[in-house]
């Protein structure tokens, strides 16, 4: 096992590579950097779940209450949203 040198100015073991005289330094990565990876992790998960558009085979996830089914074709440019899936009951 070879020995690794240390560097003069800061103590900590080196890598043993060097670029243009500049060494590599053999240190951890902060505990602050972890933390916030952690945390960006938990908060893509969590809007993952709480944010469901899955895709499927031949379509997504949606809400069924109150969707966006599309653009009339009569050129108007207001879009047609459906209310509810259940039909209209008649009085």
């Amino acid at each position: 096992m070879s020995v690794k040198d240390r560097d003069p100015l800061t103590g900590h073991q080196t890598t043993g590579h060097e670029w243009n005289g500049i060494t590599e330094l053999n240190t951890r990565v902060p505990r602050v950097v972890w933390f916030f990876i952690l945390v960006t992790h938990l908060w893509a998960l969590a809007v993952w779940v709480l944010l469901p558009a899955w895709p499927l085979v031949t379509t997504s996830t949606r809400r069924a209450d109150s969707t966006t089914v599309g653009v009339p074709h009569d050129g108007s440019s207001s879009l047609i949203v459906r209310q509810s899936s259940r039909p209209l009951a008649r009085s």
